[in-house]
């Protein structure tokens, strides 16, 4: 009971700073948070003190945190912003509760590891050159402070990107180090996990045998062609057994 009345305390303390932090920043924002308790409760209070469009996700959309009027999908808040040389509201990004499919995706050494991350954070500075701030914690008292992110050097003179997934994983370093030793009040594992290159693997190879298994049904049914078939049969196997994972860089 003490220790939760302190966390209150603490809690609350490092939201007024916080706050009083970026009320010095006369522009708006790209704010990458973990999925904790104390960064979700703390979205809730930005958002009642400046424009903000905050990342939906299964995390960031669960009623308690009120955050509904706010809540916008990654393709939303690229569109709406698209021409405008300045972000015309504060962003928040939860990165491990986005969802990484296709294109818009790169995958980058993360926690000893490698990770899927949506390249959406990275998008929105390389088009708008935001102040960029992340959430960092400080104790087990759930005190947390607001450090800058600085992306400058990663940009040619003339304003091309060097990188993409340097961006990328710069914008995303206070997360690792947040998450490498996981807060108590941290919601984001099991989506964090998903986008893990082991856990997109084995994925993969679990696909891959379905589909061998269909082939092979298929090979003793009557109107098989069975030489397509057989052929199409090798490559899946074969497919399979490559899918090794290979180590972080």
């Amino acid at each position: 009971m003490i220790v939760e009345f302190a966390r209150t305390i603490v809690r609350a303390h490092s939201m007024h700073r916080a706050l009083a932090l970026l009320a010095r920043v006369p522009v708006h924002i790209l704010l990458v948070m973990p999925c904790t308790r104390r960064a979700l409760a703390f979205a809730r209070v930005l958002c009642l003190t400046r424009q903000c469009f905050v990342t939906s996700g299964p995390l960031s959309s669960a009623p308690q945190w009120k955050l509904q009027p706010h809540l916008r999908t990654s393709a939303e808040i690229v569109t709406a912003f698209a021409g405008q040389s300045e972000l015309p509201r504060t962003v928040v990004s939860f990165p491990e509760q986005q969802p990484c499919r296709g294109p818009g995706c790169v995958r980058i050494p993360f926690t000893g590891s490698r990770y899927t991350f949506s390249t959406f954070e990275a998008l929105l500075t390389a088009r708008h050159r935001p102040p960029v701030y992340a959430l960092a914690g400080s104790s087990s008292l759930e005190d947390f402070s607001l450090r800058e992110v600085r992306y400058e050097e990663l940009f040619t003179p003339d304003g091309q990107l060097l990188s993409l997934p340097g961006l990328t994983r710069r914008l995303l370093m206070h997360l690792e180090q947040e998450v490498t030793q996981p807060p108590h009040d941290w919601l984001g594992q099991p989506h964090l996990e998903m986008k893990s290159e082991v856990t997109q693997w084995v994925q993969v190879r679990e696909q891959l045998k379905d589909v061998e298994c269909l082939l092979r049904m298929h090979l003793q049914t009557r109107c098989c062609d069975r030489l397509r078939t057989a052929a199409a049969l090798a490559a899946v196997s074969g497919r399979r057994r490559l899918c090794t994972v290979p180590s972080a860089e």
